[in-house]
């Protein structure tokens, strides 16, 4: 018994120690705690990251599910768009195999259309012709050809009219429902003859001719084993399924399970088939899509639950926050806070990143303004945008523009050779020349006392709005004049040069894109007039106006010139361009101007000889980008030069490669004597050289660059036009003279190659 005593005094002994150690543990934690208030909000806020975490953690598997799911149709209809292409890809080879064969197939086409009195052996012939051909089809089992006129059936080496036929019906449906369209059907019974046993195939006719039917018809035959084949290796895949059913619906294959969901149901254009698709095991997707909408509710639960315990903590908390407040706004009275390392201080740095944001804020927002600003100074030169007088004038209010002035103008500074200014400096110094470009134009128009607002419109562009006032409205000139130092001050201090264009002067802010516009043409001429100036009105009413249809005579002679090798295409060319350099036009006209001379060359080539051609395609190329790269006249003037000489002398180099190239002054030198002879002709010349007609008119055309015929008009035509302007010879002694008696040809023939008649000519050169 006293064991027993002993024993239980020592269990409530050692159970008060245990209870005194807890209850020292509690306060030592709360001691901790009241030292460390961030212990205290750490421990707090713990359950609900916790709460949320887990929250967060479903919700993504949730989104993860659906995603797939979406992902899964999306790639299931890819699948089937690719599976029904290539499906109709082969069954249109099909098809273009028996058109091809109709087209060309004599025997075919004598089956329709011909006598049909004995015709055992041809179509003999035409059925093993076809299948022949057929055989290249794996596919096809069989084929028949149906005729109207006798209505009799070609079929298996043999004839039989169409009531014999055991597949009259089919026919006779396709005539009275589809006559003439080539139609695909789906599978049918089809039997060849009264014995043979019966088949599930696809059919195709084809009407003769095409879509009449009038003469008959084409019935190609493929087993259905043979589509779901093919189907089958089109659509191999471990992942989804595809197959084909009718228009009506009906799977062709009648083991394929209804209880499968298809993602996918495409119809083909070519046949009206269905093809269905989707996923072999669908069971994961509805898993997920089943895990994805059942956890919804939960979700939506679990953030409202999580949301009223962050309130209550909150709410409990709240006495540190309130601190933390007023060190806050002790911060900003006094513009100093003195860290003392307490738990705070994590707090202090995320308010001062805050301070910092703020000021990166304010920044963007100055940019943002300077964005705007430069939006409606684009609004209002381009007039891109409508905006009404008022809302203008409250917006140059704001700018502190003036808001009603005299008139206004609009001045356009390009920077010259932009591309090569790209190329030469890096992005850093391109803007520094850039920004110094601006900034003298603005202290220009400062230092005439020009109210103005300046603005980039491009990457090469700035564009300058002058407001004048009843004041200096007649400052028109001093305009030019700081136009003119302006363009003398870049080229001498800055590393570029640049064009200006002067606008006109407009009476109110509506007719401002006018005054654009006006400049804008002003740089247009650029590339004739030059770079490196202020162009104006005055410029251009300086020049002759420039026709560019006037220049076609001149372009095609060139190109004729060009081809046949005379080295006066040269003098030509110059002469159009100094045409060009004479009357200012526009880029836009220069450049049609160089595509209609290339044009040309490329279509006076295109006669000669295969080698020409092909050293002419890629320098045709080349020239037609130049048309478009050029920053002058001058410029696109010498690239197209020497792009045609190389060609000239490429050409040269292949006439006198031809082993009859010594033999053409021979041929001139006989035209020129026999030139009043009328009896010159091709055979004459032939056979006076030993040569056959056509080789002499082949040899003839390859040197010369022209054909004989046309080469002897020319010729004839310009000792006429030699003959009218120096000698007063009547016309019928010119043309005697130039070998025709007639002289009503002869007056045809000129007027048909100079433009005019004979007596015109002489007249319009001064003759008598």
């Amino acid at each position: 018994m006293q064991r027993a005593l002993f024993v239980a005094i020592m269990k409530r002994a050692s159970a008060r120690v245990i209870m005194n150690a807890c209850n020292n543990q509690s306060i030592i934690l709360e001691c901790a705690m009241r030292r460390n208030p961030w212990l205290r909000l750490f421990l707090s806020y713990l359950s609900v990251f916790l709460f949320l975490s887990a929250s967060l953690s479903v919700i993504f598997l949730a989104v993860i599910g659906r995603n797939a799911g979406r992902e899964a149709q999306n790639a299931n209809q890819v699948y089937a768009r690719n599976v029904i292409k290539t499906f109709d890809s082969w069954l249109a080879g099909i098809e273009q195999t028996v058109i091809r064969e109709t087209l060309t197939n004599v025997q075919l086409q004598q089956f329709f259309g011909g006598d049909h009195t004995d015709e055992t052996y041809s179509s003999y012939l035409l059925y093993s012709r076809l299948r022949e051909l057929l055989s290249t089809v794996n596919s096809i089992d069989s084929f028949y050809l149906y005729r109207t006129s006798d209505l009799r059936i070609l079929s298996d080496s043999h004839m039989m009219s169409l009531n014999e036929f055991p597949d009259s019906a089919f026919i006779n449906s396709y005539m009275t429902d589809n006559p003439g369209q080539v139609s695909w059907f789906a599978p049918r019974n089809y039997k060849a003859g009264s014995s043979s046993a019966a088949q599930t195939v696809v059919s195709l006719v084809m009407g003769i001719p095409f879509n009449t039917a009038a003469q008959g018809l084409i019935v190609l035959n493929i087993p259905l084993y043979s589509i779901q084949d093919m189907l089958q290796s089109i659509a191999q895949s471990d992942i989804h399924y595809a197959y084909l059913a009718s228009s009506g619906g009906l799977p062709f294959d009648k083991t394929e399970k209804d209880s499968r969901r298809d993602a996918a149901v495409l119809v083909s254009e070519k046949t009206g088939w269905a093809l269905h698709s989707g996923v072999k095991d669908a069971k994961v997707g509805s898993l997920l899509s089943l895990f994805s909408n059942s956890w919804l509710l939960a979700v939506g639960g679990t953030v409202l639950a999580a949301l009223i315990l962050l309130f209550l903590v909150f709410r409990r908390n709240y006495k540190p926050i309130d601190a933390i407040s007023n060190r806050i706004a002790h911060f900003i009275r006094k513009d100093q806070f003195a860290m003392d390392g307490d738990q705070f201080a994590f707090i202090e740095a995320a308010v001062e990143r805050l301070i910092h944001d703020s000021q990166l804020h304010e920044e963007q927002a100055a940019r943002d303004s300077g964005l705007k600003k430069r939006y409606l100074f684009r609004d209002l030169v381009t007039g891109t945008q409508y905006i009404s007088q008022n809302d203008w004038q409250e917006e140059l209010k704001k700018l502190g523009l003036p808001q009603n002035c005299h008139s206004y103008l609009v001045i356009l500074v390009e920077m010259d050779e932009y591309a090569a200014f790209e190329a030469a400096y890096s992005e850093h110094d391109r803007l520094l020349l850039k920004f110094a470009l601006r900034s003298v134009v603005q202290e220009m128009a400062d230092s005439y006392r020009f109210s103005v607002w300046i603005d980039w419109l491009s990457g090469d562009r700035i564009g300058s709005l002058v407001f004048l006032d009843e004041a200096n409205y007649d400052a028109l000139p001093d305009t030019l004049r700081m136009c003119e130092e302006l363009r003398a001050w870049v080229e001498q201090y800055l590393k570029f040069t640049v064009t200006i264009g002067f606008g006109d002067a407009v009476q109110n802010l509506a007719s401002i894109p006018q005054s654009y516009e006006a400049a804008a043409q002003m740089l247009e001429v650029k590339a004739s007039a030059g770079s490196n100036q202020v162009i104006t009105h005055e410029t251009l009413a300086a020049k002759p106006a420039f026709a560019l249809m006037e220049q076609l005579p001149a372009i095609h002679s060139m190109a004729h010139l060009f081809r046949t090798g005379s080295k006066e295409w040269e003098a030509v060319f110059r002469g159009i361009f100094a045409t060009v350099r004479t009357g200012l036009p526009p880029r836009k006209t220069i450049t049609d101007l160089a595509d209609y001379l290339l044009l040309h060359c490329h279509g006076e080539i295109g006669e000669l000889s295969e080698e020409a051609v092909a050293a002419w395609t890629p320098l045709y190329a080349e020239l037609k980008e130049w048309t478009v790269r050029y920053s002058n006249v001058n410029e696109l003037e010498e690239k197209l030069f020497a792009g045609l000489s190389r060609m000239f002398n490429e050409l040269a180099r292949q006439r006198e490669k031809n082993p009859q190239y010594t033999n053409l002054d021979l041929f001139k030198a006989y035209i020129d004597a026999g030139l009043g002879d009328p009896n010159l002709s091709l055979n004459q010349i032939s056979e006076h050289f030993h040569l056959t007609p056509q080789h002499f008119s082949a040899v003839f055309k390859e040197l010369q660059g022209e054909k004989f015929v046309d080469y002897l008009i020319r010729i004839r035509m310009e000792k006429a036009k030699l003959l009218l302007e120096t000698t007063s010879l009547s016309v019928q002694d010119v043309a005697l003279a130039v070998g025709y008696v007639h002289s009503f040809s002869f007056i045809r023939v000129f007027k048909r190659v100079i433009g005019s008649t004979p007596g015109e000519f002489r007249r319009q050169a001064g003759g008598d």
